[in-house]
């Protein structure tokens, strides 16, 4: 269909479908474009052979629906994004991906040239080339510049390049509204987001460079690096060097603000202990020579010093990895089946899935069942000292996934 992907039908659609196609299916008469025609052709392998057998030998997935959302919408309990997401019970599946490009669509319409652009295109293919990857990177801290390169990519690999003359200049300007469509559907986890690195910010802490300007520290620093750059020195240099060398250490950083950590450490759910570490690093020059060509080499070697914006960009998406990780750690540690994994998508034998499927409700519904799950990681990440002001909290019950049929399926 081009107006709707298969895999958000409602599973009775998605059954019916089968039903009514139960005789070509068994006969390999079925003549269509699927979606994915490897995993369509093995499924109608299956299919006979149950009918045949009785029997199922073909491992069937169950994926979380948008996942890393899912974690953010839990932890802030936003409602706007757990009926996104399928944290709240709903009759027909809501699609994340499509109720960010209608939020795109209309921030677009003042634009004339990205408003005809997408009023060309259906929403299957909005959807695909240009909502669906940056709405779920986004969730791990993907920025605009990023997710502009990704869309260029998919929507290359999906010709729409051709189709619809797609620029890489209009991803650059749909990639920032496309933040922005984010924000607007479901604001809970993105301040979820802005709370973690806060939180980051505290626990490393900001330093003040003491002992003169910065100008004169950099100007010192440029100066030594001349001076060991040169081959030979002169006795007057070598003074100078040695007395650069001196200035340079009379200056030093104090902390003005939080902790003053160099690493940020927390325990997931599972009982791992994640230790997130990120410096800052400095060039290392070293030369050679190649099949006769000389070759520099330039190595980047970690210094003592913590890196702020490295920390500030990633610990939003290692937290939720994190707790990603711990989902399924959990999954596994009581499950006595088959059971195969690639990130949010458990799969087991057909005939266990509902087992695993009610697990997999009950970790997660265990995991988030704390009235302030912010006041969790505000004790692991910054040692219950911080001074950070924490999110508004929304009237999710992560009780209700229980109820969900679209939790993960």
């Amino acid at each position: 269909l081009e107006d709707i992907s298969v895999d958000k039908m409602t599973l009775n659609d998605r059954a019916n479908w089968t039903m009514n196609h139960w005789d070509k299916i068994l006969q390999g008469e079925l003549d269509l474009k699927a979606e994915k025609p490897y995993m369509f052709l093995a499924s109608c392998y299956e299919w006979r052979f149950v009918q045949e057998t009785g029997l199922t030998q073909l491992p069937v997935a169950i994926d979380g629906s948008n996942n890393g959302w899912q974690h953010l919408g839990a932890i802030s309990k936003d409602t706007l994004t757990g009926e996104l997401v399928g944290l709240i019970p709903t009759v027909i599946q809501k699609d994340f991906y499509v109720q960010t490009a209608k939020k795109l669509i209309e921030l677009a319409a003042t634009d004339k040239r990205l408003s005809s652009l997408l009023q060309r295109m259906p929403m299957k293919h909005i959807r695909k080339g240009i909502s669906k990857r940056g709405s779920m990177t986004r969730a791990y801290s993907a920025g605009a510049g990023k997710i502009a390169e990704n869309m260029y990519f998919d929507v290359r690999a999906e010709e729409f390049t051709d189709a619809y003359g797609i620029t890489r200049k209009d991803c650059d300007k749909l990639a920032l509204l496309l933040v922005k469509a984010i924000d607007a559907v479901c604001p809970g986890p993105l301040q979820t987001m802005s709370y973690l690195q806060e939180l980051a910010q505290f626990q490393i802490g900001k330093h003040e460079l003491v002992g003169g300007s910065r100008k004169e520290f950099n100007e010192l620093k440029a100066r030594r690096r001349e001076l060991l750059s040169q081959k030979l020195l002169s006795e007057d240099e070598l003074i100078e060097l040695n007395d650069t060398s001196i200035a340079i250490k009379s200056f030093s950083y104090e902390l003005t603000y939080g902790n003053g950590k160099s690493v940020i450490e927390w325990t997931t759910p599972s009982g791992f202990v994640a230790r997130y570490e990120n410096f800052t690093t400095v060039d290392f020059k070293a030369r050679a020579r190649l099949n006769g060509k000389d070759v520099k080499h330039v190595l980047k070697t970690p210094t003592d010093r913590p890196n702020i914006r490295g920390f500030m960009s990633g610990i939003s998406p290692n937290f939720i990895h994190s707790m990603d990780a711990a989902h399924m750690a959990l999954v596994i540690a009581e499950w006595d089946g088959t059971f195969g994994a690639v990130h949010d998508s458990f799969a087991t034998h057909a005939s266990d899935v509902d087992v695993l499927l009610q697990r997999t409700k009950e970790v997660f519904i265990d995991m988030y069942s704390s009235d302030n799950f912010f006041d969790t990681i505000r004790q692991q990440v910054t040692n219950n000292t911080d001074s950070v002001e924490q999110p508004a909290i929304g009237k999710l019950n992560v009780g209700d996934i229980d109820d969900s049929k679209y939790f993960f399926c």
